[in-house]
C-alpha cells in the first residue's frame, strides 16, 4: 500500500500505458475488495494500468466515517486523477465504479460534462441518497442530507461527453434493478443485465462476466 495526500492506494501501473482505470469500491468496502483486486490484476494483462484507493471513511483512509461527505470523496478522486497524471503521463483516465463508487464517478462526471472519459458502472447505487443506512456502519446524517440536497443523480445527471456502460443483476438486494434500468434508459447508457445476479454479482461466472464486459468496454 502507498499513500498520496494521505489517501491509501494500490497501483499496477508501469508508466507507459495509454489508459489507466481508477477503481472505486462500494460503501463499507475498500481498495482490497475482491472486485478491485480482480481488476488490478487483470487489466494490466491487456495493457491497461489500474489503481484503487480507499474512499474517505473506508478502509485505511484516515478520514473517520463521521466526516464522510460526497464532496470529500470527489476531492479524493481528483487527487487520484492527478496521481495518475504523474505515474502515467500519456494515459487517458477511465473509471470502474462499484455501487457507491459508481455513484461517486457519475457525480464527478456530472460536474465536469466536458470531459470525454469512459466509466464502467457495476451495480451502480443510482438511488444512494435514499437507501436504508441502518444496516451499514454508521453513516452521518450530514452525509445523507448532502446527497439528497446536492447529489441526487436523477436530477443532477445530464448531458456528458463521457461514455458509460452499466451492469446490474435482476436480484440486486440493495439497488433495485428497475431503478438502474430506468436510469440507463433515461440517459441513453449501455446496459447489461445479469439474470439472477445479486448486488455483488457473486454468482457462478458473474465476476468473470463483469471482467469481460469491462475489459471490452475499456479496449474500445
Amino acid at each position: 500500500m502507498k499513500e498520496n495526500n494521505g489517501i491509501p492506494y494500490i497501483a499496477n501501473i508501469k508508466g507507459d500505458e495509454k489508459q489507466v482505470v481508477i477503481i472505486l469500491h462500494g460503501f463499507d468496502s475498500s481498495k482490497d475488495s475482491p472486485t478491485a483486486k480482480m481488476m488490478l490484476e487483470e487489466l494490466p494483462k491487456v495493457g491497461i494500468g489500474a489503481i484503487a484507493f480507499d474512499i474517505p471513511g473506508h478502509g485505511e483512509n484516515p478520514v473517520p466515517r463521521s466526516e464522510l461527505r460526497v464532496g470529500g470523496c470527489l476531492v479524493a478522486l481528483e487527487a487520484m486523477e492527478e496521481l495518475v497524471g504523474e505515474l502515467a503521463p500519456q494515459a487517458e483516465i477511465s473509471y470502474f465504479g462499484s455501487s457507491f463508487g459508481a455513484y461517486i464517478v457519475l457525480n464527478a462526471l456530472a460536474l465536469r460534462p466536458e470531459l470525454e472519459r469512459k466509466a464502467f458502472l457495476r451495480s451502480a447505487a443510482i438511488n444512494m441518497p435514499y437507501l436504508d443506512f441502518e444496516e451499514y456502519e454508521e453513516a452521518p446524517a450530514e452525509f445523507i442530507t448532502e446527497m439528497q440536497e446536492a447529489f441526487d443523480l436523477m436530477w443532477n445527471f445530464g448531458h456528458s461527453k463521457s461514455k458509460f456502460k452499466m451492469i446490474h443483476g435482476t436480484l440486486d438486494e440493495d439497488i433495485a434493478y428497475r431503478v438502474a434500468e430506468f436510469f440507463s434508459q433515461k440517459f441513453g447508457i449501455e446496459f447489461i443485465t445479469i439474470e439472477n445476479g445479486d448486488h455483488r454479482l457473486s454468482g457462478e461466472g458473474m465476476p468473470e462476466r463483469v471482467l469481460k464486459e469491462a475489459t471490452e468496454f475499456f479496449l474500445r
